[in-house]
């Protein structure tokens, strides 16, 4: 079990960050070294809740560190289907310490949220 400690800490190591909608002209921006990016997305079918999550990792020098497809619990809406891909990103970046990590989004709902939680949890 993990304690409120460890969330505190953990989330002390966390970004969570918006990704604008991509054009052919934007870049992936690296994060700073020492640190992983991850970029996470979600797909969501309105009709019968199915989600699949789409996880990439990569290093300052763009290197892939891990990724991951998963199909999920069904959601609600688009916007439960994007909070539960940072979730998965956090889980997949604990499970394997890649810690400091950044995690982006391009749901600004859910990337809000997560901030949120954040700084109550580093408050713990």
């Amino acid at each position: 079990m993990i304690t409120p400690e460890t969330y505190g800490r953990v989330f002390g190591m966390l970004r969570f960050l918006v990704r604008e909608t991509c054009d052919s002209q934007d870049q992936w921006q690296k994060p700073r070294e020492g640190r992983i990016k991850l970029d996470v997305d979600a797909s969501f079918i309105p009709e019968s809740g199915e989600t699949t999550v789409g996880i990439i990792g990569r290093d300052h020098l763009g290197r892939t560190i891990i990724a991951a497809n998963l199909g999920i619990e069904a959601c609600r809406d688009a916007e439960e289907a994007e909070a539960c891909a940072i979730r998965e990103g956090l889980k997949l970046s604990l499970d394997h310490n890649l810690l400091p990590a950044s995690i982006e989004s391009d749901c600004a709902i859910a990337v809000t949220a997560a901030n949120k939680t954040s700084a109550i949890a580093s408050r713990s």
